[in-house]
């Protein structure tokens, strides 16, 4: 039979209770289809919707330093910028810039003195270079991240669940709304999901069976992750679990089986040997993401600062002096490591209208039911609940992902760093998959009839609604939140404004005849790039501090157009003034919201700015 008759017939709906069995739903045909045939078409479609998306987006907060940063590592082999995140998806992002011949201002005082943030302003939008082209180049490679993430979520739930179960997996992760906002963007987040989910499962491999290629395989993918993200970390109670699993069910395996000294000296000393290996593996390739050199950059002249204060006299701060006095990993690495902890002690947190300094432990749990199809939980929540009955029966196969999923979560729960749901990212790879772990085989007659239409008819609104979303991907809230809740009301920065929305206002104004506008802006992106004429007003903004032609304004009048970004209107970033804007504009409608991101306002007659 020809794909497009398996296609015709996966098409027409087959169920039918005449004899009190489910027969073979348009789910089950679809996913008999080849597996390069479903990986090509979900990755074209995953790559399709990701192009959409980039088309009017403009570069978001963390891009900037990203983006600057990788070209020289690349370009100069000096990682003085932005240490905080390690250097492999920023490498793997910049490659294709060293075919422009960029410039970039080594002359300046940022970066003498690694001013990351300046610097990579300078860089984008000042320095002679075209910061569109220049960002589609870097953004490109990125979407690898997510290839990787789809290829490696339907092999593992093939082997767990079998076919059925690795297209359910598939479709969750091809149109998951979170995956497609965040893995175009130069940035760490994908990349630590996708790595994460591949080290746990070559780990889960080495754990069943040791061998040296397995060995191998798991300290090149565990030192990748490593070098993607310092939060990977989080992943070591997990591995050290899986190895105490594999013990007790090899103990089972053997009960009653005679060993002598001999038998248990050799398998202890042959599991100290792979592990060696695997420790060995992942730190070097984290030294060969810094070119094998310790220093940061050839420039003796540079050095960072270390001023971690709150670091230094904790277990992480002493282990990163140790490592510092002993050269044990690259000057960057350990700079950056230790920027990410005392960073990590808390930021200012936004959550339905309350601020905090330290978060709230609800604060992912939250985002995660706001920010995730209504449909794909449903799917996730059922897959979780049979791997857990599975899981306290016996130790399941997809042990290996249970056990890191929980240990996620209870990390982030207890997380202080409450600024974006992409900081708990690797949990939607993992509950994707056990997804297709759906006990659909195990039902028979009217309830799996029931159960099949349930499953196929979520898969079919996952798969509507994200195309529908589209291409708003980055500010996505599912539908029941919306009904209830104003986006900008639930959450900001990242999981809503990230100033991806300059160009698509620069667009509406064009469209409506608007000249020019009162601009309060959040993010990087440059308004005299896109020739947005506007006055400026208390913001959070990299701009108005490099182009001066934009005049601050008290001065609003009834018929001014005002665009306030969400994060802005929300005051998280504004210190004091955390509800100025709420004050002055709450009472009004916005006439538009730009990219779900970009409030804009039209002052009705009558209507006083107070000062």
């Amino acid at each position: 039979m020809t794909v497009w008759n398996k296609l015709g017939e996966a098409l027409r709906w087959g169920l039918s209770a005449s004899d009190g069995i489910a027969p073979r739903t348009w789910l089950d045909r679809l996913a008999e289809l080849r597996p390069w045939i479903l990986l090509l078409g979900a990755s074209i479609i995953f790559v399709t919707l990701s192009l959409w998306e980039m088309v009017d987006e403009s570069i978001t907060t963390d891009e900037l330093v990203h983006v600057s940063a990788g070209y020289t590592y690349l370009a100069e082999g000096d990682y003085r910028m932005n240490p905080e995140h390690p250097a492999l998806a920023k490498i793997l992002s910049a490659a294709p810039l060293l075919l422009m011949h960029l410039r970039w201002p080594a002359e300046t005082e940022f970066w003498k003195k690694g001013l990351q943030w300046q610097f990579g302003y300078k860089f984008l939008y000042q320095s002679g270079n075209d910061p569109d082209l220049v960002l589609f180049w870097a953004r490109l490679p990125m979407i690898f991240w997510g290839i990787v993430l789809l290829g490696s979520v339907y092999a593992v739930s093939r082997e767990l669940f079998g076919a059925r179960g690795a297209f359910i997996s598939l479709v969750l992760v091809t149109f998951c709304p979170m995956i497609l906002g965040h893995a175009h963007l130069v940035t760490t987040d994908v990349p630590v999901a996708a790595m994460l989910f591949l080290t746990a499962t070559a780990f889960w491999r080495f754990a069943e069976g040791p061998s040296l290629g397995k060995a191998i395989v798991a300290g090149l993918v565990l030192g990748g992750a490593l070098a993607v993200k310092y939060s990977a970390v989080m992943l070591g109670p997990a591995l050290l679990w899986f190895l105490v699993v594999a013990w007790v069910k090899r103990a089972r395996q053997t009960r009653g089986h005679a060993w002598t000294w001999k038998d248990r000296l050799c398998g202890a000393s042959t599991w100290a040997a792979f592990l060696l290996l695997i420790g060995t593996l992942s730190i070097t390739v984290i030294w060969a993401c810094y070119r094998f050199r310790y220093s940061a950059s050839p420039d003796g002249a540079f050095q960072f600062s270390w001023s971690f204060e709150s670091t230094k006299s904790s277990t992480i701060g002493k282990a990163i002096g140790f490592a510092r006095a002993h050269r044990l990993l690259p000057e960057a690495y350990l700079n950056g490591f230790g920027y990410m902890f005392e960073n990590a002690q808390g930021r200012n947190a936004y959550a339905l209208g309350m601020h905090s300094k330290v978060g709230w432990w609800w604060y992912f749990p939250f985002a995660f039911l706001v920010k995730t199809p209504f449909p794909t939980l449903m799917l996730m929540g059922w897959g979780l609940w049979a791997s857990l009955r599975r899981y306290g029966a016996r130790l399941g196969a997809d042990y290996f992902l249970v056990i890191p999923l929980i240990i996620y979560w209870v990390l982030a729960i207890a997380s202080n760093m409450n600024i974006g749901l992409r900081h708990v990212m690797p949990v939607y790879p993992i509950m994707a998959t056990l997804a297709g772990g759906v006990p659909l085989g195990e039902l028979a007659g009217r309830t799996a009839i029931i159960a099949n239409r349930l499953v196929s008819g979520a898969l079919a609104l996952v798969m509507a609604g994200s195309v529908f979303a589209g291409p708003y991907y980055l500010a996505y809230f599912n539908l029941p939140s919306t009904l209830v809740f104003d986006r900008h009301f639930m959450l900001t920065d990242s999981n809503l404004d990230w100033g991806q929305d300059l160009k698509r206002l620069k667009k509406w104004m064009d469209r409506e005849g608007i000249s020019k506008i009162k601009l309060m802006y959040f993010g990087n992106a440059s308004p005299r790039h896109l020739g947005l004429q506007h006055e400026r007003h208390h913001a959070a903004n990299m701009y108005q501090s490099y182009e001066p032609e934009w005049k601050w304004t008290d001065d609003f009048r009834p018929g001014d157009y005002v665009a306030v970004g969400a994060t802005n209107y929300s005051g998280v970033v504004l210190g004091k003034l955390t509800d100025y804007y709420l004050k002055r504009l709450g009472t009004l409608k916005p006439v538009t919201t730009i990219g779900h991101s970009i409030l804009v306002y039209r002052l009705p007659e009558g209507f006083q700015w107070t000062r």
